[in-house]
Protein backbone atom coordinates (compact mmCIF):
# COMPACT_ATOMS: atom_id res chain seq x y z
CA UNK A 1 0.00 0.00 0.00
CA UNK A 2 3.02 2.19 0.88
CA UNK A 3 4.88 1.76 -2.44
CA UNK A 4 0.86 2.27 -4.49
CA UNK A 5 0.75 5.87 -2.26
CA UNK A 6 4.45 6.75 -2.87
CA UNK A 7 3.99 5.98 -7.30
CA UNK A 8 1.55 7.51 -7.19
CA UNK A 9 2.69 11.10 -5.61
CA UNK A 10 6.00 10.47 -7.70
CA UNK A 11 3.81 10.85 -10.55
CA UNK A 12 1.54 13.75 -9.54
CA UNK A 13 4.84 15.64 -9.21
CA UNK A 14 6.03 14.20 -12.42
CA UNK A 15 2.98 15.25 -14.03
CA UNK A 16 3.46 18.84 -12.37
CA UNK A 17 6.91 18.95 -13.33
CA UNK A 18 5.78 18.64 -17.62
CA UNK A 19 3.25 21.47 -17.15
CA UNK A 20 5.21 23.89 -15.88
CA UNK A 21 8.31 22.85 -18.17
CA UNK A 22 5.64 23.27 -21.09
CA UNK A 23 4.70 26.86 -20.40
CA UNK A 24 8.08 27.93 -19.70
CA UNK A 25 8.61 26.39 -23.16
CA UNK A 26 5.86 28.38 -24.71
CA UNK A 27 6.76 31.76 -23.28
CA UNK A 28 10.37 31.50 -24.15
CA UNK A 29 9.66 30.03 -27.95
CA UNK A 30 11.12 32.80 -30.15
CA UNK A 31 9.10 31.79 -33.11
CA UNK A 32 5.86 32.93 -31.35
CA UNK A 33 7.16 35.73 -30.03
CA UNK A 34 8.15 36.93 -33.21
CA UNK A 35 4.61 36.18 -34.53
CA UNK A 36 2.89 38.54 -31.82
CA UNK A 37 5.40 41.31 -32.65
CA UNK A 38 4.04 41.09 -36.43
CA UNK A 39 0.85 40.61 -35.67
CA UNK A 40 0.76 43.97 -33.87
CA UNK A 41 2.94 45.97 -36.34
CA UNK A 42 0.33 44.90 -38.58
CA UNK A 43 -2.70 46.62 -36.34
CA UNK A 44 -0.85 49.58 -35.79
CA UNK A 45 0.03 50.07 -39.58
CA UNK A 46 -3.75 49.59 -40.24
CA UNK A 47 -4.57 51.93 -36.97
CA UNK A 48 -2.07 54.57 -38.68
CA UNK A 49 -3.69 53.99 -42.20
CA UNK A 50 -7.39 54.47 -40.69
CA UNK A 51 -5.59 57.63 -38.53
CA UNK A 52 -4.34 59.21 -42.09
CA UNK A 53 -7.21 58.61 -43.75
CA UNK A 54 -9.37 60.23 -41.42
CA UNK A 55 -7.02 63.12 -41.13
CA UNK A 56 -6.28 63.65 -44.98
CA UNK A 57 -7.79 66.69 -46.40
CA UNK A 58 -10.73 67.01 -49.25
CA UNK A 59 -9.25 67.53 -52.31
CA UNK A 60 -12.64 68.31 -53.44
CA UNK A 61 -12.94 71.17 -50.77
CA UNK A 62 -9.33 72.87 -51.40
CA UNK A 63 -10.72 72.44 -54.98
CA UNK A 64 -13.80 74.82 -53.11
CA UNK A 65 -11.71 76.82 -51.31
CA UNK A 66 -9.71 77.79 -54.68
CA UNK A 67 -12.19 78.46 -56.86
CA UNK A 68 -13.61 80.98 -53.86
CA UNK A 69 -10.36 82.45 -54.23
CA UNK A 70 -10.46 82.83 -57.89
CA UNK A 71 -13.69 84.05 -58.00
CA UNK A 72 -12.72 86.32 -55.02
CA UNK A 73 -9.56 87.83 -56.91
CA UNK A 74 -11.87 88.03 -59.95
CA UNK A 75 -14.79 90.55 -58.43
CA UNK A 76 -12.08 92.81 -56.96
CA UNK A 77 -10.64 93.17 -60.41
CA UNK A 78 -13.67 93.50 -61.86
CA UNK A 79 -14.60 96.11 -59.11
CA UNK A 80 -11.41 98.00 -59.55
CA UNK A 81 -11.85 98.17 -63.41
CA UNK A 82 -15.46 99.85 -62.84
CA UNK A 83 -14.26 102.22 -60.13
CA UNK A 84 -11.30 103.31 -62.39
CA UNK A 85 -14.24 103.64 -65.49
CA UNK A 86 -16.29 105.68 -62.89
CA UNK A 87 -12.94 107.94 -62.25
CA UNK A 88 -12.32 108.29 -66.12
CA UNK A 89 -16.00 109.32 -66.82
CA UNK A 90 -16.39 111.61 -63.17
CA UNK A 91 -15.63 115.46 -63.75
CA UNK A 92 -14.94 117.76 -61.42
CA UNK A 93 -15.37 121.62 -61.53
CA UNK A 94 -12.06 122.63 -62.48
CA UNK A 95 -11.63 119.87 -64.67
CA UNK A 96 -14.63 120.77 -66.85
CA UNK A 97 -13.02 124.65 -66.87
CA UNK A 98 -10.44 122.94 -67.88
CA UNK A 99 -11.89 121.06 -70.84
CA UNK A 100 -13.50 124.56 -72.03
CA UNK A 101 -10.55 126.68 -71.63
CA UNK A 102 -8.36 124.27 -73.91
CA UNK A 103 -10.90 124.03 -76.46
CA UNK A 104 -10.72 127.99 -76.84
CA UNK A 105 -6.66 128.07 -76.67
CA UNK A 106 -6.72 125.85 -79.59
CA UNK A 107 -9.03 127.58 -81.73
CA UNK A 108 -7.41 131.19 -81.50
CA UNK A 109 -3.84 129.81 -81.87
CA UNK A 110 -4.85 128.88 -84.87
CA UNK A 111 -6.61 132.05 -85.71
CA UNK A 112 -3.40 134.33 -84.15
CA UNK A 113 -1.25 132.12 -86.66
CA UNK A 114 -2.91 134.53 -89.42
CA UNK A 115 -0.25 136.87 -91.67
CA UNK A 116 -1.37 141.02 -90.78
CA UNK A 117 -3.91 141.79 -92.48
CA UNK A 118 -4.40 139.28 -95.55
CA UNK A 119 -5.60 137.08 -93.14
CA UNK A 120 -3.79 134.27 -94.71
CA UNK A 121 -3.71 131.58 -92.69
CA UNK A 122 0.10 129.48 -91.55
CA UNK A 123 0.67 126.21 -91.06
CA UNK A 124 -2.46 124.77 -92.62
CA UNK A 125 -2.43 123.98 -96.30
CA UNK A 126 -6.22 122.75 -96.13
CA UNK A 127 -9.70 123.11 -93.70
CA UNK A 128 -8.79 119.25 -93.19
CA UNK A 129 -6.10 120.03 -91.29
CA UNK A 130 -7.67 122.68 -88.93
CA UNK A 131 -10.38 120.37 -87.72
CA UNK A 132 -7.80 117.26 -87.51
CA UNK A 133 -6.16 119.81 -85.24
CA UNK A 134 -9.13 120.72 -83.30
CA UNK A 135 -10.55 117.52 -82.64
CA UNK A 136 -8.31 116.85 -79.95
CA UNK A 137 -10.20 119.47 -77.81
CA UNK A 138 -13.71 119.20 -79.78
CA UNK A 139 -16.09 116.92 -81.29
CA UNK A 140 -16.07 116.42 -84.96
CA UNK A 141 -18.98 118.33 -85.57
CA UNK A 142 -17.93 121.43 -83.40
CA UNK A 143 -14.77 121.46 -84.81
CA UNK A 144 -15.54 121.37 -88.69
CA UNK A 145 -18.58 123.88 -87.50
CA UNK A 146 -16.03 126.52 -86.66
CA UNK A 147 -14.01 125.76 -89.19
CA UNK A 148 -16.99 126.34 -92.09
CA UNK A 149 -17.69 129.51 -90.39
CA UNK A 150 -14.26 131.02 -90.06
CA UNK A 151 -11.76 130.24 -92.51
CA UNK A 152 -12.11 129.71 -96.42
CA UNK A 153 -10.03 128.35 -99.35
CA UNK A 154 -9.28 130.94 -102.04
CA UNK A 155 -7.41 129.93 -105.20
CA UNK A 156 -6.00 126.74 -103.59
CA UNK A 157 -4.89 129.46 -100.30
CA UNK A 158 -6.16 129.13 -96.25
CA UNK A 159 -7.71 132.33 -95.11
CA UNK A 160 -9.33 133.87 -91.61
CA UNK A 161 -12.72 135.30 -92.45
CA UNK A 162 -11.85 138.49 -90.16
CA UNK A 163 -15.78 138.41 -88.13
CA UNK A 164 -16.59 137.96 -84.05
CA UNK A 165 -15.86 134.85 -82.93
CA UNK A 166 -18.09 132.18 -80.93
CA UNK A 167 -19.02 133.68 -77.09
CA UNK A 168 -16.56 131.31 -75.50
CA UNK A 169 -16.49 130.33 -71.86
CA UNK A 170 -15.34 132.80 -69.08
CA UNK A 171 -13.10 131.58 -67.16
CA UNK A 172 -13.02 134.14 -64.45
CA UNK A 173 -16.60 134.25 -63.97
CA UNK A 174 -19.37 131.82 -62.27
CA UNK A 175 -20.86 129.07 -63.67
CA UNK A 176 -22.85 126.09 -62.67
CA UNK A 177 -21.80 122.08 -63.75
CA UNK A 178 -24.92 119.65 -64.34
CA UNK A 179 -24.57 115.87 -65.25
CA UNK A 180 -27.16 115.04 -67.58
CA UNK A 181 -25.78 111.77 -68.93
CA UNK A 182 -22.91 108.94 -67.97
CA UNK A 183 -20.80 110.65 -70.90
CA UNK A 184 -21.76 114.12 -70.75
CA UNK A 185 -21.71 117.40 -68.65
CA UNK A 186 -23.22 120.82 -69.16
CA UNK A 187 -21.33 124.01 -68.33
CA UNK A 188 -23.68 126.98 -67.52
CA UNK A 189 -23.04 130.65 -67.04
CA UNK A 190 -24.52 133.78 -67.44
CA UNK A 191 -22.69 136.14 -69.13
CA UNK A 192 -23.45 140.46 -70.38
CA UNK A 193 -21.67 142.27 -72.48
CA UNK A 194 -22.19 145.08 -75.39
CA UNK A 195 -22.15 142.65 -78.28
CA UNK A 196 -24.39 139.46 -76.94
CA UNK A 197 -26.64 141.27 -74.23
CA UNK A 198 -27.49 139.29 -71.46
CA UNK A 199 -27.53 135.18 -72.39
CA UNK A 200 -27.07 132.00 -70.28
CA UNK A 201 -24.46 130.48 -72.18
CA UNK A 202 -24.92 126.39 -72.61
CA UNK A 203 -21.10 124.27 -73.09
CA UNK A 204 -22.11 120.70 -73.98
CA UNK A 205 -18.89 118.70 -73.31
CA UNK A 206 -18.71 114.79 -74.10
CA UNK A 207 -16.35 111.58 -73.29
CA UNK A 208 -14.92 110.60 -77.00
CA UNK A 209 -13.45 107.20 -75.54
CA UNK A 210 -10.00 108.74 -74.78
CA UNK A 211 -11.11 112.31 -72.77
CA UNK A 212 -13.14 114.73 -72.41
CA UNK A 213 -13.84 117.46 -75.56
CA UNK A 214 -16.20 120.91 -76.32
CA UNK A 215 -19.16 119.22 -77.75
CA UNK A 216 -21.73 122.04 -78.19
CA UNK A 217 -21.68 125.95 -77.34
CA UNK A 218 -25.35 127.26 -77.22
CA UNK A 219 -26.51 130.64 -76.36
CA UNK A 220 -29.78 131.92 -75.04
CA UNK A 221 -31.35 134.98 -74.61
CA UNK A 222 -31.94 135.54 -70.47
CA UNK A 223 -35.78 136.54 -70.40
CA UNK A 224 -36.64 140.21 -68.67
CA UNK A 225 -37.98 138.47 -65.91
CA UNK A 226 -35.11 136.34 -65.31
CA UNK A 227 -33.27 139.33 -64.59
CA UNK A 228 -32.43 140.84 -61.07
CA UNK A 229 -34.98 143.17 -59.69
CA UNK A 230 -33.37 146.18 -57.80
CA UNK A 231 -35.82 146.72 -54.45
CA UNK A 232 -37.08 149.97 -53.23
CA UNK A 233 -34.54 149.59 -50.36
CA UNK A 234 -31.51 149.65 -53.23
CA UNK A 235 -33.14 152.21 -55.11
CA UNK A 236 -33.11 154.20 -51.90
CA UNK A 237 -29.65 153.66 -51.07
CA UNK A 238 -28.54 154.25 -55.22
CA UNK A 239 -29.82 157.73 -54.85
CA UNK A 240 -28.10 158.05 -51.02
CA UNK A 241 -25.07 157.11 -52.82
CA UNK A 242 -25.68 159.06 -55.42
CA UNK A 243 -26.37 162.76 -53.55
CA UNK A 244 -23.58 162.06 -50.84
CA UNK A 245 -23.10 162.52 -47.57
CA UNK A 246 -26.37 165.09 -46.37
CA UNK A 247 -27.55 166.45 -42.56
CA UNK A 248 -29.59 164.02 -40.30
CA UNK A 249 -32.65 166.02 -40.99
CA UNK A 250 -32.66 164.70 -44.83
CA UNK A 251 -34.80 161.85 -45.48
CA UNK A 252 -34.74 160.04 -48.74
CA UNK A 253 -37.78 157.73 -49.01
CA UNK A 254 -39.47 155.84 -51.80
CA UNK A 255 -42.62 157.38 -53.30
CA UNK A 256 -44.10 155.34 -55.84
CA UNK A 257 -43.75 153.56 -58.87
CA UNK A 258 -43.30 155.51 -62.75
CA UNK A 259 -43.34 152.35 -64.90
CA UNK A 260 -40.27 150.37 -64.29
CA UNK A 261 -39.18 153.40 -62.66
CA UNK A 262 -38.65 154.05 -58.70
CA UNK A 263 -39.69 157.44 -57.98
CA UNK A 264 -37.95 158.66 -54.55
CA UNK A 265 -38.38 161.83 -52.74
CA UNK A 266 -35.61 163.67 -51.16
CA UNK A 267 -36.61 166.06 -48.71
CA UNK A 268 -35.65 167.62 -45.61
CA UNK A 269 -37.70 168.53 -42.53
CA UNK A 270 -37.67 171.82 -40.61
CA UNK A 271 -37.74 172.57 -37.11
CA UNK A 272 -39.60 175.92 -36.92
CA UNK A 273 -40.40 176.32 -32.76
CA UNK A 274 -43.82 174.27 -31.84
CA UNK A 275 -44.13 173.02 -35.68
CA UNK A 276 -42.14 171.69 -38.53
CA UNK A 277 -42.30 171.11 -42.09
CA UNK A 278 -41.10 169.14 -44.68
CA UNK A 279 -38.52 171.21 -47.68
CA UNK A 280 -37.90 169.35 -50.79
CA UNK A 281 -34.48 168.62 -51.76
CA UNK A 282 -34.88 166.16 -55.14
CA UNK A 283 -36.85 163.75 -56.79
CA UNK A 284 -35.07 160.83 -58.64
CA UNK A 285 -35.67 157.74 -60.32
CA UNK A 286 -34.13 154.51 -59.99
CA UNK A 287 -34.71 152.18 -63.04
CA UNK A 288 -36.08 148.66 -61.80
CA UNK A 289 -33.73 146.96 -64.20
CA UNK A 290 -30.52 148.14 -64.28
CA UNK A 291 -30.24 150.22 -61.37
CA UNK A 292 -29.40 153.99 -63.08
CA UNK A 293 -30.13 156.91 -61.08
CA UNK A 294 -31.73 159.91 -63.00
CA UNK A 295 -32.35 163.28 -61.48
CA UNK A 296 -35.53 164.56 -61.98
CA UNK A 297 -35.59 167.89 -61.61
CA UNK A 298 -32.71 168.63 -64.19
Amino acid sequence: MKKLLTMTFACMLLAAGCSNGDDQQANTDPSVNEDQDKQENIENESKNEKNQETNEPDDNQDTEEKNQDEEGQTEEGKDKETSDENNKLSLTNEQAKEVAVQAETSFKEIVNSTEGDSFKVKGYETKEDIVNDLTQVMSQNLAQSLTDAFFVMREGTLYLEPKGGPLWFEKDMDFKLKHPGEKEYVIIQEQNNEMSGNVVMHYTLTHNGDNWVLDQMKSQRKKQNDVSKVTEEQAVELVRKQIGAQGENVKIEFDHMDGNQYVIHVYEVVEQENNSHTATKGWYYVNQDTGEVTNMMN
